[in-house]
Parts: C-alpha cells; sequence; structure tokens
C-alpha cells in the first residue's frame, strides 16, 4: 500500500491513519471495554512500537516530513555542533530517505543562517522570539551558538 502524505500511523494490516482518526480510534477504544485494544481489520494495534520512542532522550527522527519515523537514539559525543551530514538511515521500505542529507539543503541552512539540533540534527529557522529552542526530539538548546541550553556564552 502506498502511503497517503500527512499520515501519522502505520497500522500491522498496512492502513494509513491521521492523528486524528487514530486518536479517535483509541479514545473508542478506551470508552468501550469490548473495543479495546484498537484493532483494524481484526489486528491489534501494538501501543509498544510507540511508546518505546517516548521515553527516550536524544531522539532521532526520519528526517524526511511523511515519514517522521523514531529511528532510535542518538548516542552522547557522536556528533558536532554544526551542519554535520547524518548517519541515519530510515528503515521504512516505504521510505526512501538517503543516508547522507543533500548537501544543497546543508548550503542553504548554512547560507540562511539556520541552526541544527546538536541532539537530532533537524535544521531549525528561528522567524521570531528568544534564542532558547526546544526540539521536538526534547534537547534544548541556544539557537546562536548551538550548545546545550544554559551552558552557551551568548
Amino acid at each position: 500500500m502506498d502511503p497517503i502524505r500527512g499520515v501519522e500511523v502505520r497500522t500491522p494490516c498496512g492502513h494509513y491513519y491521521d492523528m486524528t482518526c487514530i486518536l479517535a480510534l483509541f479514545e473508542t477504544a478506551m470508552k468501550d471495554e469490548y473495543l479495546f485494544p484498537p484493532r483494524c481489520c481484526a489486528r491489534k494495534i501494538p501501543v509498544s512500537s510507540k511508546k518505546k520512542g517516548y521515553g527516550t532522550r536524544n531522539r532521532v527522527y526520519c528526517s524526511r516530513p511523511s515519514c517522521s519515523r523514531f529511528l532510535g537514539t542518538q548516542h552522547k559525543g557522536s556528533f558536532p555542533f554544526v551542519f554535520r551530514r547524518r548517519k541515519f538511515e530510515c528503515p521504512a521500505p516505504d521510505c526512501r530517505t538517503p543516508a547522507d542529507v543533500d548537501v544543497s539543503l546543508l548550503s542553504l541552512g548554512q547560507h540562511s543562517g539556520w541552526a541544527r539540533c546538536p541532539c537530532c540534527e533537524t535544521m531549525i529557522e528561528l522567524n521570531d522570539g528568544c534564542y532558547h529552542i526546544t526540539c521536538r526530539c526534547g534537547a534544548e538548546f541556544c539557537y546562536r551558538c548551538q550548545a546545550r541550553w544554559r551552558i552557551c556564552i551568548c
């Protein structure tokens, strides 16, 4: 099955759900004991596959917006602060994300003054506001110098 743009969850049977629909499915399952655990095509939707990522610090996700799968943990000390090529490759068969970030995107980001999260290396653009950034992986850092928040000298 081909993925649909903007979907968040793929069930074991191969169907895709956007966030609104999957939340409705889970809410219904929580209200009716007969419907729990939530299912699609009579197959249980495992919560454990999502659960393992939520308690993890220094999370790394697939950089492709239509995928954004949890890839694992970025180990401390295995990244420099500024514009390094990614070493994570998404294993999902329906995601064709290259192992290395496109060099032209890195060049554009560097030229535009964008920062990258020191943990997951997500490219971040600051439109307005303070330099304190909280990335979606949970890391807090200074936008100006990409150092961990509260240890920078900015």
